[in-house]
């Protein structure tokens, strides 16, 4: 199982146990009343709802993290209909666990973005 199924197995397993908050709006205000203090975007998020994720993050001291995954692969793994640009999650634990796949996911494609620059071309 590579990381990215791994993410979605555990933002399916948040959701399932009632600690995901979906869309923007309440996640703006879960951040401004300090309930959660990590904030998970999809990669294909429009520029403005990032501007005002990243201003609500930088001024309530939350990390704002990109999942790597899109809108409606974001959705799909919650069980939701409707595409997902941002997500948080209350738990501690979950909060945790998927900012750490979330680092590892960025930083595979960092590497194979790498290799594709080193080897002087795209693969």
């Amino acid at each position: 199982m590579n990381n990215t199924q791994r993410l979605k197995g555990m933002l399916g397993l948040a959701s399932k146990a009632g600690s995901l908050i979906f869309g923007t709006e309440p996640v703006l205000e879960a951040v401004k009343r300090g309930k959660c203090g990590i904030v998970f975007t999809a990669s294909d998020a429009s520029a403005n709802t990032l501007k005002r994720i990243r201003k609500y993050c930088t001024a309530y001291n939350a990390e704002l993290f990109d999942t790597g995954l899109n809108k409606c692969e974001l959705a799909q793994c919650v069980g939701k209909k409707y595409d997902i640009s941002v997500t948080a999650t209350e738990n501690k634990n979950f909060s945790n666990a998927i900012a750490d796949l979330c680092i590892q996911i960025n930083e595979t494609k960092t590497n194979l973005n790498n290799i594709r620059t080193d080897a002087g071309g795209t693969i």
